[in-house]
C-alpha cells in the first residue's frame, strides 16, 4: 500500500524504560490515514464511531469495542463520528511478562503468539466491553498511565503490575462473551502448534491429533473460528513470515521458501503474488527504498 506512515515505539519512549506506552487519541478525531506499526497496538473505543480498515478489511466499531493490531499489519480510521480512543502500546518481544497460566485465555493466545507475523482475521475481536465495565477499565488505564509518567522508583515494576491486571480484565470479558470459547481454545492449539513449526511439513493427521478430532470436525470448527480452513491458515503463516525475512533479511527467495516451508521458489511466488498483490521481489524493493 502507498504512502503508508511507519510508527516506532522509540517515539513514544525513552531507552531504557518500559516498552510499553499509552496513547489517547480524540476527542473527535478525525480520519487517522493508514499506517504500520513496530510494536503490538490494544485499542479501546471509548467514544463515537467508525469504519476502522485492517489490511484492506473494513469494518464497523463503536464505543466499548476492543482491536487488537499486531505489528506490520496496516490499519486506519475512516468514516469518524465522534471516534475517541484509548490505545496501549508495547513490543512484546521486549517486555517481560509471567503469563503463568494466561494461556487459559483466548485473548492472550491472539495477543502473545510464538510467530512474529501472525495471521488474523478479524479487526474486531469478539471482545465487547460491557458498558457498566467502561470506566473500571478506563481507571486501570489511567493509573497504568500516571505511573509510566512518574519516573517514580518502582514506577516500570508497578506499570507492568498495571498492565497483567487490564490484559486479564479484557481477557475475562472475552470468555464471558464467547459462547464457543472451549472450540476455539482448542483450535488455538493447533494455530500455536503452526506458528512454532510452519518451516516444516505439517500433516492434517497431525492437526488432527493436537485438536482431539476428527478432520471433519477440524475443518468444520477450524473455518467458524477463522474464517479459511487450516491449510489456508498455514499458508498464510508462512507467507506472513516470509514477508518479514524479505523485509529484514538479505537470504535468497529460494532460501526464503524453503525456510517458510515452500517446496520450491516458484509456489512460493505466486502464492506471495496470490496474498500480497505483489511478487517477492517487488515487495522487497519497495522496502530496500525506504
Amino acid at each position: 500500500m502507498n504512502n503508508v506512515f511507519h510508527s516506532k515505539l522509540l517515539s513514544f519512549i525513552q531507552n531504557g524504560r518500559l516498552p510499553l506506552w499509552v496513547v489517547h487519541m480524540g476527542p473527535r478525531l478525525e480520519k487517522v490515514n493508514r499506517h504500520d506499526h513496530a510494536y503490538t497496538e490494544i485499542a479501546l473505543v471509548i467514544n463515537g464511531k467508525s469504519m476502522h480498515v485492517l489490511n484492506g478489511r473494513k469494518m464497523l466499531i463503536s464505543r466499548g469495542d476492543l482491536l487488537i493490531i499486531h505489528r506490520g499489519e496496516t490499519h486506519g480510521y475512516e468514516e469518524n463520528e465522534n471516534l475517541e480512543l484509548i490505545n496501549i502500546i508495547f513490543d512484546e518481544n521486549k517486555l517481560s511478562m509471567p503469563l503463568l497460566d494466561a494461556w487459559e485465555f483466548p485473548l492472550f493466545e491472539y495477543i502473545f503468539s510464538s510467530s512474529k507475523v501472525v495471521n488474523k482475521k478479524y479487526c474486531k475481536l469478539n471482545v465487547k466491553v460491557p458498558e457498566e465495565k467502561i470506566p473500571v477499565i478506563l481507571k486501570k488505564i489511567e493509573s497504568l498511565d500516571e505511573e509510566l509518567l512518574s519516573f517514580r522508583p518502582g514506577s516500570m515494576l508497578c506499570g507492568l503490575g498495571f498492565f497483567i491486571e487490564i490484559l486479564v480484565a479484557l481477557a475475562r470479558f472475552d470468555l464471558g462473551c464467547s459462547s464457543k470459547q472451549n472450540t476455539d481454545f482448542i483450535i488455538g492449539d493447533v494455530v500455536k502448534y503452526m506458528n512454532c513449526h510452519y518451516e516444516k511439513k505439517i500433516p492434517i493427521e497431525n492437526m488432527c491429533a493436537i485438536a482431539h478430532m476428527s478432520r471433519r470436525s477440524l475443518f468444520r470448527y477450524f473455518k467458524n473460528s477463522t474464517g479459511c480452513t487450516p491449510i489456508e491458515y498455514l499458508t498464510k503463516i508462512r507467507i506472513n513470515n516470509a514477508a518479514v525475512m524479505l523485509r529484514e533479511s538479505k537470504k535468497t527467495l529460494c532460501e526464503i521458501a524453503l525456510e517458510c516451508g515452500f517446496c520450491d521458489s516458484n509456489f512460493f511466488s505466486k502464492t506471495f503474488l496470490k496474498l500480497y498483490q505483489t511478487s517477492p521481489s517487488a515487495f522487497r524493493k519497495k522496502y530496500l527504498k525506504k
